[in-house]
């Protein structure tokens, strides 16, 4: 059968080219997972055909062989050239599903055992939630069939993406692949359950498309929907994302906390002119730093007339460098004096943005009291 997927070959030349990462199987050592590394031109690159694929796709360097096939890099609506997404959404039937926020999970065959991975990792934590959620179900052996890679989207609350799904656990079935050939047979109809719980696919929702790209504007309490359509005659289905604003604003706010934490993430949107989120979940936190950061500013500015009362400004600038303070509250202190009002906030805000959102409090209130003794 002629196949779509790349060869050990190809696979070695996008690694060396550094269009994909690879990783080794801890237990196989000929046995690698590939996914494509961030920034990479889908749309205009000649290997896109191959790097498409890399997104959890699992590769037998002995026996040359995909062993886990995924599903194909896709994309949101707006990175499609707009001639490009009329003509793909004019081209035939379609189905539209809820998207999941979740984790995409790899269900595979391999030496007489079932494995499961997600896009870069195998037996991850969420691969082996999944595995656990349908091994409630009974043996994997018999709804599963050995010859497929099965294609799913794992939640539970230790996973949370952004959507707060409270105590939830489910595995929803996405659609399944050849992996000899990237051939997509999807099974409208999967559905097994047992023990009080069930797996099943997504279901169908009554939206147009000419509706979704007005509700990516306004809708909200939802990831988005995606816009599957189906090709009998083809290799695969196309599938296009259609994401909220709503959840892009949250999913940016908390893999920034992820990385730097809720004052630094405050303090990086300050400094970049950007409005201060509107996250009711964080509401509490955001208005408790908010304030910190307000009430040092009003001791900053309550202690110009003092510093004024010396001579020279050469005076009031030796004054203020000679306690021991950070930096940018100093800095803030002397463009005070200068009249540099919008610059003290700036300041103030990078002064504190290492500090965790229980200790600022305590931060400011040390800073307030040394510039109190000015």
């Amino acid at each position: 059968m002629n196949s779509l997927l790349p060869n050990a070959q190809t696979l070695n030349r996008l690694v060396k080219e550094r269009k994909i990462r690879r990783k080794w199987h801890k237990t196989y050592k000929h046995l690698a997972i590939y996914k494509y590394k961030g920034g990479f031109d889908f749309f205009h690159h000649e290997d896109a055909r191959f790097v498409k694929w890399c997104r959890g796709l699992v590769y037998d360097h002995k026996e040359d062989r995909v062993v886990a096939c995924p599903m194909p890099k896709f994309h949101n609506h707006f990175e499609y050239p707009e001639s490009e997404l009329k003509e793909i959404l004019s081209s035939g039937n379609y189905y539209v599903t809820k998207k999941v926020d979740g984790s995409c999970v790899l269900a595979w065959y391999y030496m007489g055992e079932w494995y499961f991975s997600t896009l870069f990792g195998i037996n991850s934590n969420q691969a082996q939630k999944a595995r656990s959620l349908l091994e409630r179900i009974g043996s994997l052996d018999d709804f599963l069939n050995p010859e497929r890679t099965y294609i799913f989207e794992v939640v539970y609350p230790q996973n949370r993406i952004v959507l707060n799904y409270g105590s939830e656990e489910s595995l929803t079935y996405i659609t399944e692949f050849d992996p000899r050939t990237g051939h997509e047979l999807w099974n409208k109809d999967f559905k097994v359950s047992g023990n009080g719980f069930e797996c099943s696919g997504q279901s169908d929702e009554a939206i147009a498309i000419n509706d979704l790209s007005t509700f990516v504007q306004s809708g909200t309490g939802v990831e988005g929907y995606v816009v599957t359509i189906q090709r009998p005659d083809a290799d695969y289905d196309i599938r296009i994302k259609f994401k909220t604003q709503w959840y892009f604003n949250r999913s940016w706010f908390y893999s920034r906390i992820q990385v730097d934490g809720l004052v630094k993430t405050l303090s990086k949107r300050v400094a970049s002119g950007d409005p201060m989120p509107q996250i009711p979940e964080f509401e509490g936190e955001i208005n408790s730093v908010c304030s910190a950061v307000e009430s040092l500013i009003e001791t900053i500015s309550s202690a110009v007339p003092r510093l004024q009362q010396l001579s020279t400004r050469a005076a009031q600038k030796e004054r203020i460098l000679t306690v021991d303070m950070h930096q940018h509250i100093q800095q803030a202190l002397i463009d005070a004096l200068n009249g540099k009002d919008e610059t003290i906030a700036l300041h103030v805000w990078k002064a504190l943005e290492d500090e965790h959102v229980d200790t600022i409090s305590e931060k400011v209130s040390e800073y307030e009291s040394i510039i109190l003794r000015l």
